[in-house]
């Protein structure tokens, strides 16, 4: 009965890491896909894409959220499906884009152990107010991951528009239609 047992361990145990390889390999696929530019600044580099035409458009999201997750969200918005963002019906290349986490390994390490307790500890020396580039804030009070009083302090010290929502946590579940309508509009 214990050799059986194992024997359908060993097979799902393989079955998962032949799964784990195909997509993983995929994942530096669609990663290796795009035409990547690098800026170089006092802070170190940053990687970005550099497409379409008219007014450019910065997406910011820490830890796991890259230049490809960028793209596919803004894709998802003025693309010619207009997706919502954060809905039941967003396209799973957004979710995609969580792999692979190996390159993105330097930039999480410094995001957790550097950028976010600086910018708890030492908000207020941030010049944020001298952005001049319209901002868009998009965040659900209840978050767990992104302090809302930090998010408070930002919208307070810069022109940012704001688009906030009581619940809905890190995705903002619940607020998809809402989110896209917000960011459809600061857009425009």
């Amino acid at each position: 009965m214990w050799v059986y047992i194992l024997g359908i361990l060993l097979i799902l145990s393989a079955a998962v890491a032949i799964q784990y390889r195909i997509d993983i390999n995929n994942a530096y696929k669609r990663l290796n896909n795009y035409d990547i530019k690098t800026a170089c600044s006092n802070f170190g580099k940053m990687s970005y894409i550099d497409e379409g035409t008219g007014e450019a458009i910065l997406i910011s999201h820490g830890i796991f959220g890259g230049y490809d997750q960028a793209y596919a969200s803004l894709k998802s918005l003025v693309g010619d499906d207009f997706k919502s963002m954060f809905a039941s019906e967003i396209d799973k290349s957004l979710y995609e884009t969580m792999l692979p986490a190996a390159p993105r390994k330097k930039g999480i390490k410094i995001d957790e152990s550097i950028t976010n307790i600086d910018m708890d500890i030492n908000f207020d020396d941030y010049e944020v107010e001298k952005i001049t580039a319209p901002v868009l804030v998009v965040h659900a009070k209840d978050d767990p991951m992104a302090k809302y009083e930090n998010t408070e302090k930002f919208i307070a010290r810069t022109n940012a528009k704001t688009a906030v929502f009581e619940t809905g946590g890190h995705l903002i579940t619940g607020h998809g239609d809402a989110v896209s309508i917000a960011i459809k509009e600061f857009i425009e």
